[in-house]
C-alpha cells in the first residue's frame, strides 16, 4: 500500500454534503476522511471492516469506492440514513471481537475505531488478529486521544506508522500485518 500525502489532500469530500447540516464539524476534520477515501481507492473488489460505526462518517468515506464492500460494526445503531443509500455498505449489530475469525481474516483493510477508546478493546482485537495470522492493514483511530490509547499504540510491536499528519487530530496509525513489507508513506 502506498500513501501519498499530496493525493490525500486532493481527495474531495463532496460525499459529506448531505451530512453537513447535521454535522457541521465535518468541514474542519477532513484529513481523516480523505485518508480513508484514499485508502479505499487503493483496492478493488475487497471487503473492508469498519469496526465502530458510531455516526458512520468513516464508513461513508471508505464506501466511496463502489467496487469494495464495507462491513461496519457497532453494538448500537446511531448512524444517519445516508449510509442506507449505499449498496456497498452492510451494517452488523455486533461487537467486532465476536465476528467469525475466517471472515475477519479475509478482509484486506480494517478500520479500528471502537468505544470507549481506552486501549483495552483495541489491544484485545490486535491480539486476536495475531492469533489468526491476519494479513492486511489495520487503521487505528485516536492513537493519541488519551493515556490508554497512547499505551495501546506504544505496545504494538508489529510494523506500524503514525500517519496523524493526514489523519485525525487525535492520532491515526496504520499497522502492517502483511509480510510483504510493501508499505510506503510519502
Amino acid at each position: 500500500m502506498r500513501i501519498n500525502k499530496n493525493l490525500i489532500l486532493q481527495e474531495s469530500l463532496e460525499f459529506f454534503n448531505s451530512e453537513l447540516a447535521i454535522f457541521p464539524y465535518l468541514k474542519n476534520v477532513g484529513e481523516h476522511y480523505r485518508l480513508l477515501k484514499h485508502l479505499s481507492s487503493q483496492y478493488n473488489g475487497i471487503n473492508i471492516i469498519d469496526a465502530g460505526t458510531c455516526q458512520g462518517h468513516s464508513c461513508l468515506a471508505l464506501a466511496q469506492n463502489p467496487k469494495n464492500k464495507v462491513i461496519t460494526y457497532d453494538i448500537e445503531r446511531k448512524f444517519s440514513n445516508v449510509l442506507l443509500e449505499y449498496n456497498n455498505i452492510e451494517f452488523r449489530n455486533l461487537d467486532i471481537n465476536k465476528e467469525d475469525e475466517a471472515f475477519i481474516k479475509a478482509c484486506n483493510l480494517i478500520l479500528l475505531d471502537i468505544d470507549p477508546h481506552n486501549g483495552i478493546q483495541e489491544t484485545l482485537f490486535i491480539k486476536k488478529l495475531k492469533e489468526i495470522n491476519y494479513k492486511g492493514y489495520v487503521i487505528c483511530d485516536d492513537i493519541n486521544l488519551n493515556a490508554g490509547m497512547k499505551k495501546f499504540w506504544n505496545s504494538v510491536e508489529i510494523e506500524k506508522y503514525d500517519v496523524t499528519e493526514v489523519g485525525h487530530f487525535s492520532g491515526t496509525g496504520i499497522i502492517n500485518f502483511n509480510e510483504d513489507g510493501n508499505f510506503a508513506f510519502e
